[in-house]
């Protein structure tokens, strides 16, 4: 509970919500994990185009995909955190 109470006033004073800092734009982020690969890859890029390429890059150099399948494709795209 203190930890609670103490999380919840550090948000409230340091303006920040669960997404970052309120009014900011968080950058977007992929992690292989979060589309249920046994993989340790994370990337955030300022764009999402950004970091489609890296990921893309991921894919090819690491899972010797390439290029990445419209299923696939689509799976990573709803799994990105924007």
């Amino acid at each position: 509970m203190i930890c609670y109470k103490f999380c919840f006033l550090e948000k409230r004073i340091n303006n920040y919500d669960d997404e970052g800092v309120s009014g900011e734009k968080q950058m977007p982020s992929f992690a292989c994990k979060d589309i249920g690969m046994d993989c340790p890859f994370k990337a955030t890029a300022s764009t999402e185009a950004e970091l489609m390429k890296k990921i893309a890059d991921h894919a090819k150099s690491a899972h010797k995909i390439d290029p990445v399948p419209a299923d696939l494709m689509a799976k990573i795209k709803k799994a990105v955190k924007k």
